[in-house]
């Protein structure tokens, strides 16, 4: 992203935490919370050596598509919208339930101007597995229910761990 454009999310953000603020209302039940970035989630059933497998090898053909043999892992928190970021990157494979999953999976940072290529691949090559797609706006709760998208089977979700529920929300932060 240019200067102008991180600068332009971040005044975006500004904005929306100010209304909060000033209003006292949660804003992430609008539907103007920007998308700073996406994950890429594949969700597998961790006792099953076929499905695991099969999960894995999709990881490594998204690696491979996407030339992310040699990108290190995500070395932030996955509810850090990292608006500034541009390249993609894996985050480590739960191979137990893990955060809202009942089950195994793995994901991968989207930034905004890979999402439609990133979203098209995965959803065309997910073959049997589950592709969950979410924004990352700073309302998790949101994020990974309302405004989020399934290929196959959609899964239930545990959002009662999330911290974070205005836009530009940063856990921890």
């Amino acid at each position: 992203l240019s200067t102008c454009q991180e600068m332009l999310a971040w005044v975006v953000i500004c904005l929306f935490s100010v209304e909060t603020m000033a209003t006292g209302k949660n804003i992430c039940t609008t539907t103007t919370a920007p998308s700073l970035s996406f994950h890429v989630h594949v969700l597998y059933m961790q006792n099953s050596d076929e499905s695991t497998a099969t999960a894995l090898e999709l990881r490594r053909r998204f690696l491979d598509r996407f030339n992310l043999t040699t990108t290190p892992n995500c070395t932030f928190e996955a509810g850090d919208p990292q608006p500034e970021r541009e390249e993609m990157c894996p985050f480590e494979i739960d191979d137990e339930p893990a955060g809202p999953f009942p089950t195994a999976q793995y994901a991968f940072f989207v930034p905004s101007g890979h999402f439609s290529e990133a979203v098209r691949w995965i959803m065309t090559n997910r073959g049997t597995l589950d592709a969950f797609v979410h924004p990352n706006s700073g309302c998790e709760v949101e994020d990974h229910t309302m405004w989020a998208l399934w290929g196959g089977n959609e899964w239930p979700l545990d959002p009662s761990i999330f911290s974070c529920e205005h836009p530009g929300c940063v856990p921890g932060g």
